[in-house]
């Protein structure tokens, strides 16, 4: 319940999903030797504890366990955990070092980059407000800075090709961010709703693609600076997206669009005005 102040999980306990959900008054986890996985939704939305540590037993840390931990700076990922589900340390707003043992098979924190980061595929799953991204990182994964208020300026390392949907959103403090030139995509709303923004440096000779609401809510003013941008015009996108929930028999829902969008620079190279044609 919501006055719950500390918790011991031990092996032979069976924990239900967001067993200890919006538990705001909750200061201590201890997390028992024996234990090997942490369920979907465990501690989200607590937002007192600040720092939790993981035995050598854990293996599994499932969707969003620690979601929305407004309180927790620290994390640190033993070599055990070789399974971390979506967004499980997502819009936890107060952290600020992440450390994973360097003999982890599956995720590194490479260059003391304060960052989790699946090492196979050079994705950064998620970011704090010390993070430094790494030049051999390729992508920044959907939310994996949302709603981190502490972070106040970024450079996306060169190797990064791709910044996806809301990696930044709601990072109300981001006052500047430098887009290095490899970058060839910027996904829907990555950078929404950041109200701080005041500089945003680009340094690609071809500008990335951007959605519709990719720098919503963002002054329009800002001036991109190292861009050569005149009159930028992107074809036809043309997709499928193809989704299938299970719950329904794996009935195939399909979503298609097409959408011709028109990317025009205003005077003064100021940030590019969309003009959205469907």
């Amino acid at each position: 319940g919501s006055g719950l102040k500390g918790v011991t999980l031990t092996e032979n306990m069976i924990l239900d999903q967001a067993v200890f959900y919006e538990c705001n008054n909750l200061t201590s986890i201890i997390i028992a030797d024996g234990v090997t996985a942490i369920p979907t939704w465990t501690f989200g939305w607590s937002s007192t504890f600040t720092e939790v540590s993981f035995p050598s037993s854990i293996t599994t840390i499932h969707d969003y366990a620690f979601y929305n931990c407004d309180g927790l700076k620290e994390v640190y990922i033993p070599a055990s955990i070789t399974y971390i589900g979506m967004e499980v340390f997502n819009s936890c707003s107060a952290l600020e070092s992440i450390y994973v043992a360097a003999d982890n098979p599956v995720y590194d924190s490479r260059e003391r980059c304060n960052a989790l980061i699946e090492t196979a595929t050079n994705v950064l799953i998620t970011g704090c407000k010390n993070t430094v991204i790494p030049d051999n990182v390729e992508t920044i994964a959907a939310w994996a800075f949302g709603y981190c208020t502490g972070l106040t300026d970024i450079v996306i390392g060169s190797g990064v090709t791709k910044i996806e949907a809301f990696a930044f959103t709601s990072c109300s403090n981001l006052a500047s961010i430098v887009i290095s030139e490899h970058v060839t995509e910027i996904g829907d709303a990555a950078f929404a709703y950041c109200s701080a923004l005041n500089n945003i440096e680009v340094k690609a000779v071809n500008p990335p693609v951007i959605y519709e609401m990719t720098f919503e809510n963002v002054d329009k003013s800002i001036e991109l600076i190292d861009t050569f941008i005149t009159d930028i015009k992107y074809a036809t996108n043309e997709g499928l997206d193809v989704h299938t929930d299970k719950c329904n028999n794996d009935i195939e829902v399909y979503r298609t669009y097409c959408a011709y969008r028109e990317y025009r620079s205003v005077p003064n190279n100021r940030i590019l005005e969309r003009v959205y044609q469907y």
